[in-house]
């Protein structure tokens, strides 16, 4: 249940760092911050807010279901051959397990891109438009570099969930010998 905690407390430390720099740069700063998320905006600040409990509470749960998620044991002498007994096996746990996986660690790699740009313009405030990161980040869908890192990040967390389970078959399978 430690590890539970663990995930909700730095997804809450992460969602604060966020919310606190995005209110700081809007109140000071409106007239250079370009925030393109409505909900941050005017009346419809109140959804932004309870969105981001609900996906406080979509950490919890996904972790508290990763913490009671038992490895699936296969008998497999390499990874290639335990991802397929895996798929053959329509072993539905393992993939819910690994969508939950890919959801934080997607989410979290994107919100600390999101707080890691609160702070680039920080540094940089009025100059911020004028910098090779501003100019790049021009040219990213929704002019964001939180969705790509996310989406990246996720995909790369797609192996990263097959060889831990991987290993822990193995060690498995070892101890029961």
């Amino acid at each position: 249940m430690k590890k539970v905690f663990i995930i909700t407390g730095f997804a809450i430390i992460l969602f604060g760092l966020d919310f606190f720099l995005t209110m700081y740069y809007l109140q000071n700063y409106s007239h250079l911050v370009g925030e393109g998320n409505p909900l941050a905006l005017g009346e419809y600040g109140y959804i932004s807010l309870i969105l981001n409990v609900v996906y406080l509470l979509l950490i919890f749960m996904f972790s508290f279901y990763l913490q009671r998620y038992q490895t699936f044991v296969v008998k497999a002498n390499n990874m290639k051959q335990y991802i397929k007994k895996i798929y053959t096996s329509h072993n539905t746990q393992f993939i819910f397990s690994i969508s939950c996986f890919v959801f934080i660690v997607g989410s979290f790699s994107s919100r600390i891109m999101v707080i890691t740009d609160w702070v680039v313009f920080g540094l940089y405030k009025t100059t911020f438009y004028e910098t090779l990161y501003a100019n790049i980040r021009m040219n990213l869908p929704f002019q964001r570099y939180d969705i790509i890192v996310g989406i990246l990040v996720g995909l790369l967390a797609i192996p990263l969930w097959f060889f831990i389970e991987y290993r822990k078959s193995k060690k498995t399978q070892l101890i029961e010998k």
